[in-house]
């Protein structure tokens, strides 16, 4: 679903590292296992591994109403939609840590166990984009967020979009599955706690939860929170989140990004 690849984890153990050295305290915690809600869980997987390319965004020509998406369309739709920098500078100024485009041959490589979804769902595309501040090290010792990402998948159309979605929630259902997910930023995936939390209704079916878990920080144990919001809209579908360390990420500072990007995505389908 997720795939946040190591970006998460390699930007927490930076921060507490360095923030470590600034004498910055860290709590830990005992998480305990839980089996996510995921029915309404939106899959937008991609592959693991960051690249330096950023594409700009561009508004998207109209298109004949019921048509299906093609590559071409489909990548210009995720490049107009994913979060960049100059989104969050609102807040301070951010950087990218990680940007991946996947298309099938690469997420199939990558998860072979789901390439079947390729056909069954006409998965075109996928991007990630993982977000850091510029100031990481005075974010942690804050308390601040740490990331913002967003990942969008494109199919075929919003049939396509729809069966995935349930196919995800279907994986997902499992113990420690959402956690696991998220690539090595948590310890221990099925320690991971998650939990549903009542975010407002987006686009066309979604879910709203957090995951509270442990990362292993240069070896200390540090506490983390994931706040991720998945939906469907159309033919694509979306995950955006938030972490922090030892806290939660508010709603608030997220929500307006996870409307950012709908919004995007209604205006550009």
């Amino acid at each position: 679903m997720f795939r946040i690849s190591l970006a998460v984890a390699i930007m927490v153990t930076t921060a507490v590292a360095v923030g470590a050295c600034s004498g910055s305290d860290q709590k830990e915690a005992t998480p305990t296992n839980t089996a996510p809600s995921a029915t309404a869980a939106i899959s937008a997987a991609t592959p693991a591994g960051p690249t330096t390319a950023t594409t700009p965004r561009a508004t998207l020509p109209p298109t004949t109403p019921g048509a299906d998406f093609d590559d071409a369309r489909a990548t210009a739709l995720v490049n107009a939609v994913v979060l960049l920098p100059d989104d969050l500078d609102v807040i301070a100024p951010w950087k990218i840590q990680s940007d991946t485009t996947a298309d099938n041959a690469a997420f199939a490589a990558a998860q072979p166990e789901q390439a079947g979804d390729v056909e069954a769902c006409g998965r075109l595309v996928g991007r990630t984009v993982t977000l850091q501040p510029e100031d990481i090290i005075n974010a942690f010792i804050g308390g601040q967020t740490l990331t913002f990402f967003s990942l969008v998948t494109i199919y075929k159309n919003p049939e396509g979009a729809t069966t995935c979605a349930n196919l995800a929630a279907q994986r997902l259902a499992a113990p420690g599955a959402l956690a696991g997910q998220f690539g090595g930023v948590f310890i221990d995936p099925a320690a991971v706690v998650v939990t549903p939390v009542d975010f407002a209704a987006v686009g066309e079916g979604s879910f709203a939860g957090t995951l509270t878990g442990q990362t292993n920080a240069q070896g200390t144990v540090v506490d983390i929170t994931i706040l991720v919001v998945a939906f469907k809209s159309g033919s694509a579908t979306v995950a955006v989140g938030s972490v922090r360390a030892g806290a939660t990420p508010p709603q608030d500072e997220l929500k307006p990004y996870v409307d950012l990007v709908l919004q995007r995505l209604e205006a550009n389908q």
